[in-house]
């Protein structure tokens, strides 16, 4: 209990009945020493406020995490697409370089043909 106000009482077991209660022997009923609770579920205001900033908290954490998870992914995608890219240039890059050198064969057998043969 150290972590709630003080009057809502001490963690210590003052009756010593050894149940934590801390009113002659009587188990706690799910009433605060204050009266703030009227049952084990309600919460003082402070606490329902903080618990519903918490819920607040929590869900956009939860949208952060989804929205980088979404960017994670598309940056994923993207190195796939430039690696793609990247290959795909370079076979470029040899298919011109063997049409170049097919071109230069040809001219060079072209030239073979038209020259004149000396006798």
């Amino acid at each position: 209990m150290e972590n709630y106000p003080s009057s809502w009482g001490s963690s210590r077991d003052e009756d010593g009945g050894g149940d934590g209660s801390g009113v002659d022997g009587e188990a706690f009923r799910g009433t605060s020493p204050s009266g703030r609770c009227r049952n084990r579920d309600s919460r003082p205001p402070i606490w329902a406020s903080r618990w519903r900033r918490l819920g607040k908290v929590s869900q956009k954490l939860a949208e952060v995490n989804e929205r980088a998870n979404t960017l994670a992914q598309k940056l994923e995608q993207s190195e796939e697409a430039r690696k793609k890219a990247e290959s795909d240039a370079v076979q470029a890059r040899q298919e011109a370089d063997k049409a170049k050198t097919d071109a230069a064969d040809v001219e060079d057998l072209r030239k073979d043909f038209t020259m004149p043969r000396l006798r």
